[in-house]
C-alpha cells in the first residue's frame, strides 16, 4: 500500500488556455476569491467549464489536462489497477482560491474513478508572491509533514509526486522527501515517462541537534532571535536576510521533529527576559508527570511570548483578563489556557513593566 503525496498547482485551469488568459490566471494564483475583483465572473466560468470537462475525462484526457493526475497515473503505469483502491492520496494545496479549487477538481476525478481515500490538505500561507509569507507557509508545510507522514510510514510506502504544483513548493518538497518519503516521482511537462528518484537514507539526530542549540532555535522559531543567537548556530539551520532571520528549511525540519520531544522533558527556561517564573509556578510544573501536559505548558509559554509581541495566540492557548480575583494571588491579572480537557488548567500571570510573571498553574476561576 502507498501514500502518494501530490503537490497541486493550477494546471487543470491553464492547460490549453489562451496565452492572455493563462497569464491572468498565473497573476491571480496567489489570491483569495474575494480578491479577484473584476475577473471573478470570467475565472468562475472557466472553472465551471474545466470542472465539467474533468467529470467526463478518461484517463488519457485526465493526464493531458492535469499535471498532478499525469504523475499519479504514471505511478500506476497509465491505468488504474484494482490495487490503486487501497492507496491513500494526499493532495497538498495552497490556501488560495485557485490552488484549493484545482486540488478539489483533481480529488473529484480520483474519487469518481474508484479511488476512495483522497484528501485535500490545504497549507496556510503557501503562496509565492511574498518571500516572508512563503517562509510562514514552509513552516506550516514542515509541521504538516511531521504531524501527518511518520505515522503512515509504518504501514505505507510514501511517494512524493512532484509533477504538479509551483516550483517553489516543489523545491521545498524535494528536500523534505529525504526525511519523510521513500521515493520522489516526476514527469517532465506533458510527457509520459515517469522519473523515479529514491530518497537518501538520512542518518541524523534532530533531537540531539536541537538540544545543543535549544534556546537559539526556539527563539528563531518564535521570531525573536538576535545576532547573538545566530552567531552560534550552524549556517544550515538559519535563513538570514539583512536584519531578518528565521529557521531555514533544514532548521524547520529539525525543530518540528525535536520540539515535541524536548518540550515533553521539563519546563524549559523562558524564551526571553520578558517572561519570568515564580517559584510557586516552577514547583507546580515540576509536579506534572504527564509528558503531553509538559508539552502543553511549554507551548503555552511560546504563545505568551508571541502575545507579548502583539500576535493573537491560538484559541487553544487563549489569553484573557481574569474574571474577579485570584483567591490567593491578588497580583494576578491574566490567564492563559494550558489545556481544556480533564482538569482544565490555566496559567495565571501578572504584568510587570512590559514583562509577565507566571504565578500559578491552577484550575480556571
Amino acid at each position: 500500500m502507498r501514500v502518494i503525496v501530490s503537490t497541486c498547482g493550477t494546471s487543470v485551469l491553464t492547460h490549453q488556455t489562451p496565452d492572455e488568459f493563462r497569464t491572468l490566471l498565473n497573476r491571480l494564483s496567489n489570491r483569495q476569491q474575494d480578491e479577484l475583483g473584476e475577473h471573478l465572473s470570467a475565472v468562475e466560468a472557466h472553472i465551471a467549464q474545466r470542472r465539467d470537462q474533468m467529470r467526463t475525462a478518461d484517463i488519457e484526457t485526465a493526464r493531458k489536462m492535469s499535471a498532478e493526475l499525469n504523475g499519479i497515473l504514471g505511478v500506476y503505469g497509465g491505468t488504474l489497477p484494482p490495487e490503486a483502491r487501497s492507496d491513500r492520496h494526499l493532495l497538498v494545496a495552497s490556501d488560495t482560491y485557485l490552488g484549493n479549487t484545482c486540488a478539489r477538481i483533481v480529488a473529484d476525478w480520483l474519487t469518481a474513478n474508484g479511488i476512495p481515500d483522497v484528501q485535500v490538505c490545504v497549507i496556510k500561507n503557501l503562496v509565492t508572491d511574498s518571500l516572508e509569507t512563503f517562509r510562514f507557509g514552509v513552516q506550516e508545510l514542515v509541521q504538516w509533514c511531521e504531524e501527518t507522514l511518520p505515522g503512515h510510514r509504518k504501514t505505507y510506502r510514501i511517494i512524493f509526486n512532484l509533477t504538479g504544483g509551483f516550483k517553489g513548493v516543489q523545491g521545498v518538497m524535494n528536500t523534505l522527501a529525504h526525511a519523510y518519503a521513500d521515493e520522489i516521482v516526476y514527469i517532465f511537462e506533458t510527457g509520459r515517462d515517469l522519473l523515479r528518484i529514491p530518497t537518501l537514507p538520512l542518518n541524523w539526530d534532530p533531537v540531539a541537534i536541537a538540544r545543543a542549540h535549544l534556546p537559539a532555535l526556539r527563539r528563531l522559531a518564535l521570531g525573536i532571535a538576535d545576532s547573538s543567537d545566530i552567531a552560534g548556530l550552524p549556517e544550515v539551520l538559519v535563513l538570514a536576510e539583512k536584519d531578518d532571520a528565521g529557521l531555514s528549511l533544514v532548521g524547520e525540519m529539525v525543530w518540528q521533529k525535536a520540539a515535541p520531544v524536548l518540550y515533553a522533558e521539563r519546563l524549559l527556561d523562558p524564551p526571553s527576559p520578558r517572561i519570568r517564573y515564580s517559584p510557586r509556578f516552577e514547583r507546580q510544573v515540576a509536579d506534572v508527570i504527564e509528558p503531553d501536559r509538559r508539552v502543553r505548558i511549554n507551548r503555552a509559554i511560546d504563545a505568551l511570548e508571541r502575545w507579548l509581541a502583539g500576535h493573537e495566540p491560538p484559541k487553544s492557548f487563549q489569553v484573557k483578563p481574569v474574571e474577579g480575583k485570584h483567591p490567593t494571588l491578588p497580583q494576578v491579572t491574566h490567564e492563559c489556557y494550558a489545556w481544556s480537557d480533564r482538569d482544565a488548567k490555566r496559567i495565571f500571570f501578572s504584568l510587570d513593566n512590559g514583562a509577565i510573571v507566571l504565578e500559578d498553574l491552577g484550575q480556571h476561576l
